[in-house]
């Protein structure tokens, strides 16, 4: 089983254990549907924590209770977490033209196939695609000087890196 990374726990709400849940959906998410979100506790080993009750706060907050989480404290030890989600209920849920919803898709650069998307990283003014190219973790700055298209059928991105671009990279 696949599981996708939409965001992290970044504040408790109240004292009966509601959390404030960040996410990378692309739009407001009860997160219907969604029996359970994870916890990465090691390499390839997920916890699931049993929702039972959310309530969609802003476009990229969602309020979240967790079953046997009632107590400020107890939500608190979940602070900072990274949540997880079944790789079905993230296709389900993210936005079309969310960012998140480019991982997986092959980043090409004219013609050549550079590698696959494993992570999307939003920073401030940027967003990264993370991609293994050569054997090396690679970034790859996602923006309208560079992305050239996206063939969503396909699951490409087409791109016009600058010269030099992955050559920092190499060793």
């Amino acid at each position: 089983m696949e599981y996708i990374s939409i965001g992290r726990i970044v504040a408790v709400h109240g004292v009966a254990g509601r959390m404030i849940l960040k996410h990378a959906l692309g739009k407001r998410s009860k997160l219907d549907g969604v029996e359970a979100v994870f916890t990465k506790e090691s390499t390839g080993s997920f916890i699931p924590w049993f929702l039972t009750a959310t309530t969609a706060s802003k476009s990229d907050e969602t309020y979240i209770e967790l079953d046997g989480i009632t107590t400020r404290e107890a939500a608190s030890r979940l602070l900072g977490k990274e949540i997880w989600l079944k790789e079905e209920d993230f296709k389900r849920l993210a936005g079309k033209n969310a960012p998140i919803s480019f991982l997986g898709y092959e980043v090409m650069d004219g013609g050549n196939l550079i590698g696959r998307v494993d992570e999307i990283i939003e920073m401030p003014y940027q967003l990264l695609c993370k991609v293994m190219w050569q054997g090396v973790e690679v970034l790859i700055p996602v923006n309208e000087e560079f992305l050239k298209g996206i063939d969503k059928k396909n699951k490409i991105l087409h791109m016009e890196l600058p010269d030099g671009l992955l050559d920092v990279y190499k060793s």
